[in-house]
């Protein structure tokens, strides 16, 4: 009996000293600290909620290592941080992320979830085979550029001419927003600007240009000042569409973009592959199939937009 005894309390210790250590999971998120507890339409919190779907529960068999990067400048301290924590997978929420990842580390596994073409920024081989240490979700914005000065159109249909906002004005998107604004028989009011001071002035140059309506480009500029991009067309009383869903839900009037939940099951799908095992050299890049119109409510009410748009809404938000 007291040979037993002795054999289970060495058994014990010998488990406690060998037990494993939960993977970590670094996540580096454009914008600022959300609130706590995590709003539940937020990035983060879908993120965590997809991942327990998968039996990965934060806190007890998996660390989630969150970081929230305001500005592209200090990306790549993040980076460095959560590598000297040996995460055992990254993920990275924009295309500047994923670049700085595939420069600071060939061995960590790196999820993206991006709107700009991998192969054109070189961060895979091609999208069947990535072939290095990244994989992920290309959100084919430029794709839906047109569909979005549509949806804009829609709503300001005596607008005839469109501001576009962004800091990007040479790229594929406002490419695909001119052919699409040809056949709309819109003029497209370039505004480019590259800080925050300039967001003011540049509402600005748009009143004197006429333009009455606004589409925002999908660069990490936009996505960190939805906020304020949702203001100021507000109080300029023009309609806005951006391809980020927390535009909507900022107050700006509409979204049009790949189904945020969707994307973040799919995240987690990939960093679950990832955390069993699987190789993300053989792991394809996916690009999304359902994207969703996001309707502010109560911008919509202040601008008058047609009850017809509201009703083709995936999701009012109230």
């Amino acid at each position: 009996m007291f040979g037993l005894a002795v054999l289970l309390v060495s058994q014990g210790v010998m488990g406690q000293g060998t037990k494993a250590k939960s993977p970590r999971v670094g996540v580096i998120w454009l914008g600022g600290v959300p609130p706590a507890p995590l709003p539940p339409k937020s990035g983060a919190a879908r993120f965590r909620d997809s991942l327990r779907e998968l039996g990965w529960v934060e806190g007890k068999n998996v660390s989630i290592e969150s970081r929230f990067a305001e500005t592209g400048q200090n990306v790549s301290r993040q980076i460095e941080q959560l590598i000297e924590m040996k995460v055992d997978v990254l993920v990275a929420m924009s295309t500047n992320t994923a670049q700085a990842a595939k420069n600071m580390s060939t061995s960590v596994p790196v999820i993206f979830v991006i709107a700009g073409d991998p192969l054109e920024f070189g961060l895979v081989e091609s999208l069947r085979r990535p072939g290095g240490n990244l994989t992920g979700i290309y959100s084919r914005v430029a794709d839906t550029a047109g569909k979005r000065l549509a949806l804009l159109h829609e709503a300001a249909p005596l607008s005839a001419r469109i501001a576009v906002l962004g800091s990007l004005l040479r790229g594929s998107e406002f490419k695909n927003m001119q052919a699409a604004a040809e056949s709309l028989r819109v003029q497209l009011i370039p505004l480019e600007v590259r800080t925050l001071d300039n967001f003011a002035g540049a509402f600005e140059a748009a009143k004197r240009a006429d333009a009455t309506a606004l589409s925002v480009l999908t660069n990490p500029l936009m996505s960190v000042n939805l906020r304020s991009v949702a203001d100021l067309s507000l109080a300029n009383r023009m309609p806005a569409i951006a391809s980020f869903p927390a535009f909507a839900e900022a107050g700006g009037l509409m979204a049009y973009a790949a189904s945020p939940v969707e994307t973040m099951r799919r995240t987690a799908a990939y960093v679950d592959r990832i955390l069993k095992g699987a190789n993300p050299a053989d792991i394809p890049v996916e690009q999304p199939s359902k994207f969703e119109l996001l309707i502010n409510l109560k911008t919509a009410k202040t601008l008058g937009i047609p009850q017809s748009l509201l009703q083709r809404a995936d999701e009012v938000i109230q």
